[in-house]
């Protein structure tokens, strides 16, 4: 959770507008949840990308993901 709030801190102090959800809900339905709103990326942040210190970006539009850095999203988004 402390990562999920530092990176929308970082994301609101680019303008980036941004919020997270930390919910039960399973993954999928948290993700078509995104799509509902018109959200353009989803940033990922499980177990895995937390010991790479990393996220997995997801483009809502292509499905395309990739993991990166939490300063590569400003070249991105």
């Amino acid at each position: 959770i402390d990562e999920c709030i530092s990176l929308v801190s970082f994301l609101r102090k680019n303008n980036i507008s941004s919020q997270f959800n930390v919910s039960n809900k399973k993954f999928s339905k948290q993700i078509k949840y995104a799509d509902v709103l018109g959200i353009n990326y989803v940033a990922i942040i499980g177990k895995e990308e937390s010991k790479q210190q990393k996220l997995t970006l997801r483009n809502m539009k292509t499905g395309e993901q990739k993991k990166i850095k939490k300063e590569e999203l400003l070249k991105i988004v």
